[in-house]
């Protein structure tokens, strides 16, 4: 699904208009960034946990390395029970 079938789905959905449902998207995922950048996690409630990577081991140098700027999502327990039944 791309970003622009998302927001129609979500539009039809909510029944919003779809420049509403970009702008909010869009404010979603800006606050998420911000608060990963932050306080290291954010969560949304439904939908799960954004947090920076882990640290992977660099075995010649015998210390962790960063991941760098990858983001990972856990999800919840809601959406677990949905995917795996």
């Amino acid at each position: 699904m791309t970003y622009l079938e998302l927001v129609a789905a979500v539009a039809q959905r909510a029944e919003l208009d779809e420049k509403a449902v970009h702008a909010a998207l869009d404010a979603l995922s800006e606050v998420v960034v911000e608060q990963v950048a932050g306080d290291g996690k954010a969560l949304v409630a439904g939908l799960g946990t954004f947090k920076p990577a882990l640290k992977r081991r660099n075995p010649r140098a015998a210390k962790d390395a960063p991941r760098g700027r990858k983001l990972v999502l856990t999800p919840s327990s809601t959406v677990n029970v949905r995917l795996n039944g």
